[in-house]
């Protein structure tokens, strides 16, 4: 029975990771989170970063990959 408690346990916390990062922004709002700086993640918009995203938009589409940042004035 403990077995099995904590396997359902495992399966649960991999689960929440996994929807934690379904999209990239709640994957870098866990990630800000989780660093110490949870008020930050709650309240702070998460803004596409234009500029980087044209800049490097062959190495980003190569690692399926898209610039974002956190901006303060907008949340």
């Amino acid at each position: 029975m403990r077995i099995k408690r904590g396997g359902v346990a495992v399966a649960i916390l991999i689960a929440v990771l996994l929807g934690l990062h379904s999209t990239p922004k709640l994957a870098l709002r866990t990630y800000v989170f989780f660093t110490g700086h949870p008020i930050a993640a709650v309240t702070t918009g998460i803004i596409d970063d234009e500029y980087h995203n044209q800049v490097d938009k062959e190495a980003f589409r190569e690692n399926k990959r898209e610039g974002l940042y956190l901006n303060k004035a907008s949340g």
